[in-house]
């Protein structure tokens, strides 16, 4: 007979793969950017230079945010924020000195993004593994407190959670 698995460990899985799986991508993509099995074509520099400068500045306010938010800081794993910082810092380094010396536009520039992209995406990769493992030992608090509310919801009576139809406007004007 198999035994049914409970709502929390159901969620650890689910949010556990889902890390491992970006982990899997990223591990994937990594080398082969960085062996040129994929190139790193005009667009790609584009893309990659403009999404990572905003991801970057949202790793970075993000983080800041936590720091001085009580509140956020409950609902969020903090080593989450500070694992993805010793990357973002470099990337946003790299980003400033692509656009600056013209390795967006430039053939040259296909070089420095091979790297960029495949450390980037490699780093990730070990980082997602790590926090699919950490965050199946210890569960990410909002994830907790998101499965608290909805255990709440199924202990309240259908009676309270069904709302009257709203009366139509004409049937409203006749009572007075």
């Amino acid at each position: 007979m198999k035994k049914k698995l409970d709502d929390v460990t159901k969620m650890k899985l689910i949010y556990s793969g889902e890390l491992l799986l970006f982990a899997v991508i990223f591990a994937v993509l990594g080398p082969l950017f960085l062996f040129e099995v994929i190139t790193v074509a005009d667009w790609k520099r584009w893309v990659f230079a403009i999404l990572t400068l905003v991801g970057v500045v949202w790793f970075i306010v993000d983080f800041v945010w936590c720091l001085v938010s009580e509140k956020r800081r409950k609902k969020n794993s903090m080593l989450d924020k500070a694992l993805v910082l010793p990357m973002a810092l470099p990337v946003l380094v790299f980003d400033i000195l692509a656009f600056v010396n013209g390795w967006v536009w430039l053939e040259e520039g296909i070089v420095y993004f091979r790297f960029a992209l495949g450390i980037a995406l490699c780093y990730y990769a070990v980082v997602y593994v790590f926090q699919a493992i950490y965050h199946f030992k210890h569960p990410v608090p909002m994830l907790l407190e998101e499965l608290e509310k909805a255990e709440e919801e199924e202990d309240i009576p259908a009676e309270i959670i069904e709302e009257k139809e709203p009366e139509s406007p004409q049937e409203e004007g006749k009572g007075e």
